[in-house]
């Protein structure tokens, strides 16, 4: 999808890009579910919602003004990554893009993909640990922000592409291990909870060191005011943008599945109380 984000202008065709791209990704996600059989579609309703959602959040992070306007100021660039770590991620995993694909491809080609899907998904979410999952998150998170990384994707449009695409694929991984518990029940929940707090603490940690800096840390903002904010302003409002909403969103997904891990281990107990009570008054 960010194969298009590289170039120098803002112009209409540079848009463009990054506008087929998406379109493309929805008309593929349509295709499938129009091959769906019609009984099967009604589950797909929430699941098509959230993805043609997540689209549409990349589409204002990648396609719309705020593009152009991320380059000014360093709190609109914090906007627009949040918007690719937090916002987009989970809505487009929730949609179950990679299934939906598979079901959209030529017989030719989903078989070979279904194959893949099927026989190694499974192998990857055993492989996968919360440990090496946030490895592959926190780094990319901090290091992107480090101001030599950060003024280099600025000035070099391959590298602010290789940063966005990183992002969306760091979100992705994050949101997908989560959600993903949700689907394989109580052997997930704990790495779902290790992954969301490891995350939500290095997002807060890089937001309240951008809040409470003394002065800017990016030498390309100095001097320069945007929207009548100097770049300290823009930079401490960045390191809120990062640490707030992140924070809640982390938050309460956390509270949701552990609230449902610990219904479904009190269901279970409740069960194995009872077959214990029916047992001992079937003993003479």
């Amino acid at each position: 999808m960010l194969l298009a984000h590289a170039g120098g202008d803002h112009s209409l065709t540079y848009l463009a890009g990054p506008i087929l791209t998406l379109a493309l990704a929805a008309a593929l996600y349509a295709r499938g579910l129009s091959r769906l059989p019609a009984q099967a579609r009604g589950p797909w309703i929430p699941r098509t919602l959230a993805f043609y959602s997540g689209l549409l959040i990349l589409g204002v992070a990648l396609a719309s003004p705020l593009e152009s306007a991320a380059e000014k100021a360093l709190s609109l660039h914090m906007v627009q990554h949040v918007l690719l770590l937090l916002a987009a991620p989970p809505l487009l995993v929730l949609g179950r893009p990679v299934t939906m694909a598979a079901i959209a491809l030529p017989a030719r080609w989903s078989q070979s993909f279904r194959y893949v899907r099927t026989k190694r998904s499974g192998e990857m979410r055993t492989q996968i640990r919360p440990v090496q999952a946030w490895l592959l998150t926190a780094p990319v998170l901090w290091a992107w922000h480090l101001p030599g990384a950060y003024e280099t994707a600025i000035a070099q449009p391959v590298v602010h592409l290789a940063e966005h695409a990183t992002f969306l694929a760091a979100g992705a991984t994050v949101w997908a291990v989560a959600l993903g518990s949700l689907r394989h029940h109580r052997r997930s929940y704990g790495s779902a909870v290790v992954i969301l707090l490891g995350t939500s603490l290095a997002s807060a940690a890089l937001g309240a060191l951008l809040t409470f800096a003394p002065e800017s840390i990016y030498p390309i903002y100095d001097g320069q005011a945007y929207l009548g904010l100097t770049a300290l302003e823009h930079q401490q409002l960045a390191g809120v943008i990062m640490w707030v909403p992140g924070s809640i969103v982390y938050a309460l997904t956390t509270a949701w599945i552990g609230l449902t891990w610990f219904r479904q281990l009190d269901g279970q107990a409740e069960k194995a109380g009872g077959a214990a009570l029916v047992s001992g008054r079937a003993q003479p």
